[in-house]
């Protein structure tokens, strides 16, 4: 078997190791908040939503009263 040969075997059979902490960190930053929690799309559509609802109904209210 030639060099290239070896080499083409390579580069279609890769196995490729589990990220590292310091790896996973750098390739997906994630922004925490005061407790720690990390902050993911659905948390910042869910407190999104709860802000709309809230002042939704505040202007609602303002409107009515």
């Amino acid at each position: 078997m030639s060099a290239l040969r070896i080499t083409r075997t390579g580069r279609d059979h890769t196995w490729a190791a589990p990220m590292t902490d310091a790896q996973r960190e750098r390739a997906e930053p994630r922004f925490y908040d005061e407790t720690g929690r990390p902050w993911t799309a659905w948390r910042v559509a869910g407190d999104l939503a709860v802000m709309i609802l809230l002042f939704g109904g505040l202007a609602v209210l303002w409107w009515v009263l």
